[in-house]
């Protein structure tokens, strides 16, 4: 009876071993195989990009507008659209083509026939007018546009994981610039864009972007040390320095297979900026920060034709 008994239970032992072995090695195989919702990030939907287009044409916009109240030509031509001085020597020629033709056709500009000058102001003033005018109706097109693109894009970035706290700070940016905006407040308005552009860095970083999100931190530090050098706010474009220092950094390890030279150049073109603010002369930092911004386009065009890493691409 007792040789019985050992019988039955090495009998047990075997069954409950054939029942859990496999369910163990099942569990184990589960456990190594990599789950497609961890580590993996969704695909940046367009409206990201959209956002991103509608925010620099934004700010490009309020940037040229303010640099057109300066009174050194260095500030007035330099931008943070790389081609803004293009663009604005071709505006300057047609303006003074526009002011010698208005001078030499006409006889309003010339003196009338008892001898006395002519003033010409009034349709100087409405040309004026007109082009503020214009500015504000596009930057009010561009402010719709990326308010309809985050409404479409919201929830899909709190589902890709983005903090509410981050949410909650990008709507408050957005709403800041939108009042600015209504008020035609020029240089407020363009510090809200270039806040808001801030808070764009972290929607990049749930999504999976050829470009890394720290191009993004980098180019808001960027921009803000070159707006508030323009303000002559030599204090708060120089708290920035550190942090454009540490972005760069970081961002050039994770831009490592970008073009070499372009690479050299961008970093010269930091360090340029960072000596023209410290040594706080507007004309200077107007010039290096137009060539920092200039790198960081070409940088930015070069980066988005990478191939997204591995574990970064979405399904």
């Amino acid at each position: 009876m007792k040789k019985s008994n050992y019988i039955y239970l090495f009998i047990s032992l075997l069954l409950i071993s054939a029942i859990f072995i496999p369910a163990c090695s099942k569990k184990e195989s589960a456990s190594k195989k990599p789950d497609s919702s961890m580590g993996q990030k969704p695909k940046a939907p367009p409206e990201i990009k959209k956002i991103l287009t509608d925010l620099d044409m934004l700010i490009q916009e309020l940037d040229k507008h303010i640099k057109e109240k300066k009174t050194s030509q260095v500030e007035k031509t330099a931008s943070l659209d790389p081609q803004g001085q293009e663009k604005g020597g071709d505006s300057q020629q047609q303006s003074k083509a526009g002011q010698s033709s208005g001078q030499g056709s006409g006889g309003q500009s010339s003196d009338d026939q008892s001898g006395k000058p002519v003033k010409t102001d009034s349709k100087q003033d409405t040309m004026q007018t007109q082009k503020k005018e214009d500015v504000w109706q596009k930057t009010d097109k561009s402010l719709k546009s990326i308010h309809q693109s985050w409404n479409t894009l919201e929830p899909e970035a709190i589902k890709a994981g983005l903090q509410i706290d981050a949410r909650d700070n990008f709507e408050k940016a957005l709403e800041e610039l939108t009042i600015n905006l209504s008020q035609q407040n020029s240089e407020e308005s363009l510090m809200a864009a270039v806040t808001l552009y801030k808070h764009f860095a972290d929607l990049a970083q749930v999504f999976a972007m050829a470009i890394p999100p720290e191009f993004f931190q980098l180019k808001y530090e960027v921009m803000g040390a070159i707006a508030e050098a323009g303000k002559k706010d030599w204090t708060a474009a120089q708290k920035r320095l550190p942090n454009i220092q540490e972005h760069w950094n970081n961002l050039k390890v994770q831009a490592q297979d970008a073009d070499k030279m372009l690479l050299n150049r961008s970093e010269f073109s930091v360090y340029d900026l960072r000596d023209a603010i410290e040594s706080e002369q507007s004309d200077l930092a107007s010039i290096k920060g137009e060539i920092l911004m200039k790198n960081l386009k070409q940088l930015e065009a070069e980066l988005s034709r990478m191939p997204i890493s591995p574990g970064e691409k979405g399904e």
